[in-house]
């Protein structure tokens, strides 16, 4: 006796506690098969070890390059991008997107001219996600809600988590559709075959139950390991597909049994045994053989490869166990109730009658004259293989109708094949990308690039414009060689802790730079310095400032300066020092050391701000070293004390002359503050009494006379200082 016959015999004894036992399990997954998609992800065609993963890796790390990005395209068939109608539509639209939860943050199209077609009916802006790709389409739903559909402007999502959230909703949604068109069809067949809707209904109900089984089986799995959305349609086609497949042959094995046991009392038990220990057998091996083709899938690191090959072992195994052990149970307690509500008699033959039986004989009289036929048919109906292409999907493989299918296809026709999909370089250099040598290769590698007939463009910090020259280039970036600042250290909140730790109670009159690996804690007031006589003559105010904000929010700041004449002149050589080469210290290894082909440090602070990622503020002015500290006054009267502009500009103001100055000998006096006598008397008084040098100037003395313009609801605030004749107008 076979393990198959003591199957078959088990189940026969047993078959309620079977049916009992699979009903449990209905049970328990029914809760848990609708939930699958929930579990499942989009994605899984890179791994973290690729070049193109490490590259993109490197991107985030390095330069903060956001993980994930996505399109917002307007389209109109008659508003074109730059008009007022176009981009207060386009403003309306996108306004609560940019403070949505995970977007790092939004590149308009108003900013980047690239991203206007060149009819101007169509234009993209750029939304960067603090997700990575296989998880962006999380924050879809919170983004279409915060879209508008203004009138006359369509607005559409694309990019990588509008495809990967369309593709999770249209798998779930062909499913639904599959379902309802396969299983109709399934029982049709089945009813044909078998002619009674009770041996019809058989294969289906053990099918069914192993679907249901094995989704929730995968939504267990799904919950532990990352599984891709593709694998929702394998496991209910590949499980519906294959339990009716079994079914069938053991439900037509059975009514064959049956049929050669007329006058049997124990007809039903010993047709159900033998059809487990005969086609039972051939069902486990073919399942066998399925799922070890498909566990080989789990070797590829993949993640949509693997979890195929655990999805696919999961459905096939619980299709055959299904085949072995619940179909012998429903068959022994329908027995030969069977072919009830018959819709067409048939009458059950021997095994070796009928028409596939006298078929299979006439194939084994003539093995090669069928198999060179049939071989030549199968390389025929292959041979397409042979010119087949890889490739990883894009939103083309979506049904044409689908929303981020019909902004791809907009955006392809309107940029470009290419635009959307750059491939990106990630080049470390040795030393600082910006240095003369490095910008030099980086200069050659690009044009290498761009003479590559296949190549549309190249953007890299050297292709800002092409009539810009290499040595413009280098003009442009400077040489970082020489003042190596360490930004990220500079803007960290641990670096802005260890600095608020040094305020005391008392005016400090010490010198206490930062701290940073490499860099000189040299004070001007530790350096002998050079003092040389200055013709007053020859000084005088040059600098100036220039600020607008436009009806669109595009915000433009400037501080043109460098026109006075030279103050110094070294009588030894006779060389002039101009404004800016006043700047540098002859401080050995000090960030601002005098050097040759070395810019200067500048004190010109034109300044941009943003609110929640739109525009809000814009302001410069001329002073010297005293415009970051007049600029922050005036930002904190507007945004911490509500002022509107122009009384920011004209109140009071206040400068420390602790620092040395940028230019001529570097004068500093420590713990000295300046301050406009406007100032009151007990704040005066209070500064004094904290140990500041507190010298009290006329009313408007202040060296500074900034403009500012902020943005308010419904209208622009502007201010001009009247200390040195600003103005502004508007229209």
């Amino acid at each position: 006796m076979t393990n198959f016959d003591r199957l078959g015999r088990f189940v026969v004894r047993r078959a309620w506690w079977v049916v009992g036992a699979w009903i449990a399990l209905l049970l328990v997954a029914l809760p848990l098969a609708p939930r699958v998609p929930e579990q499942l992800s989009a994605g899984g065609f890179i791994l973290d070890d690729l070049e193109s993963a490490r590259a993109k890796a490197l991107l985030e790390t390095e330069l903060g390059v956001p993980p994930s990005a996505l399109v917002v395209v307007f389209s109109s068939s008659t508003l074109e991008a730059g008009t007022p109608a176009f981009e207060s539509a386009a403003a309306v639209a996108i306004a609560d997107v940019a403070t949505a939860p995970h977007v790092a943050r939004v590149v308009s199209h108003l900013l980047a001219p690239r991203q206007v077609s060149a009819d101007r009916h169509t234009a993209y802006d750029i939304v960067f996600l603090d997700l990575p790709p296989d998880r962006s389409p999380e924050a879809l739903p919170i983004l279409r809600e915060r879209l508008r559909q203004p009138p006359g402007l369509d607005v559409a999502l694309a990019g990588g988590p509008a495809f990967y959230g369309d593709v999770q909703t249209v798998s779930e949604a062909d499913l639904q559709r599959s379902e309802i068109i396969s299983l109709p069809l399934a029982a049709l067949v089945l009813l044909l075959v078998f002619g009674s809707v009770v041996a019809a209904a058989v294969p289906l109900v053990v099918g069914g139950a192993a679907v249901i089984v094995a989704l929730a089986v995968v939504f267990v799995v799904a919950s532990v390991t990352q599984m891709s959305i593709f694998v929702l349609n394998l496991a209910t086609l590949l499980g519906l597909g294959l339990g009716v497949d079994y079914s069938l042959l053991l439900t037509s094995r059975f009514r064959e049994e049956l049929a050669l046991r007329p006058d049997d009392p124990d007809r039903v038990a010993g047709a159900v045994q033998a059809t487990v220990a005969t086609a039972g057998r051939a069902v486990f091996f073919s399942g066998v053989t399925v799922l070890l083709g498909l566990l080989g899938l789990v070797l590829f690191e993949f993640m949509i490869l693997r979890s195929v090959g655990i999805a696919g072992a999961i459905v096939v195994g619980l299709a055959v166990a299904s085949a072995l052990t619940l179909l012998p149970a429903v068959l022994t307690i329908v027995g030969t109730r069977i072919d009830r509500l018959a819709v067409r008699r048939l009458a059950p033959r021997a095994a070796t009658d009928g028409s596939w039986a006298r078929l299979a004989r006439w194939v084994m009289r003539r093995p090669v004259a069928v198999l060179v036929p049939t071989l030549a048919l199968i390389l025929v109906l292959g041979s397409p293989f042979l010119h087949v292409r890889f490739n990883a999907p894009d939103s083309s493989i979506l049904p044409p109708s689908v929303p981020s299918r019909v902004a791809f296809d907009r955006l392809r026709d309107e940029f470009g094949e290419g635009e959307f999909a750059p491939i990106v370089l990630a080049i470390r250099t040795t030393g600082a990308a910006t240095s003369p040598d490095n910008l030099a290769a980086l200069h050659d590698y690009s044009r290498r690039l761009a003479a590559d007939p296949r190549v549309t463009r190249v953007d890299s910090l050297v292709d800002i414009d092409p009539r810009i020259r290499l040595e413009q280039y280098s003009l442009l970036y400077g040489d970082p060689k020489f003042a190596k600042i360490p930004a990220e250290r500079l803007l960290s909140k641990q670096y802005a802790e260890e600095r608020r730790g040094m305020i005391g109670s008392r005016g400090s009159l010490e010198f206490r730079p930062g701290a940073f690996p490499g860099q000189v804690r040299i004070h001007p007031s530790e350096s002998e310095m050079v003092r040389l006589p200055i013709d007053d003559a020859l000084m005088a105010a040059d600098t100036t400032c220039v600020d607008a904000i436009d009806k669109d929010g595009v915000m433009f700041a400037a501080t043109p300066s460098g026109a006075w004449l030279p103050s110094v002149i070294v009588p030894e050589i006779g060389i002039p020092l101009t404004q800016r080469a006043q700047s540098f210290l002859l401080i050995k290894d000090h960030p601002n050391e005098l050097a040759g082909g070395k810019r200067p440090r500048v004190t010109l602070s034109p300044t941009l701000v943003t609110r929640g990622g739109k525009p809000y503020l814009v302001m410069s002015t001329p002073g010297g070293d005293n415009q970051d500290q007049a600029l922050l006054q005036l930002f904190l009267d507007v945004v911490e004390f509500g002022m509107d502009a122009q009384e920011a500009v004209e109140a009071p103001r206040f400068q420390t002359e602790h620092f040395y100055a940028s230019f001529a000998f570097h004068e500093f006096t420590p713990g000295k503050v300046n301050v406009e006598r406007r100032l009151a008397k007990d704040t005066i008084d209070k500064l004094a009494a904290l140990g500041h040098q507190i010298e009290v100037r006329g009313d408007w003395s202040n060296a500074s006379a900034p403009t500012v313009i902020l943005i308010r609801p419904g209208v622009l605030d502007g201010g001009a200082d009247p200390r040195r004749g600003r103005f502004i107008f508007g229209r």
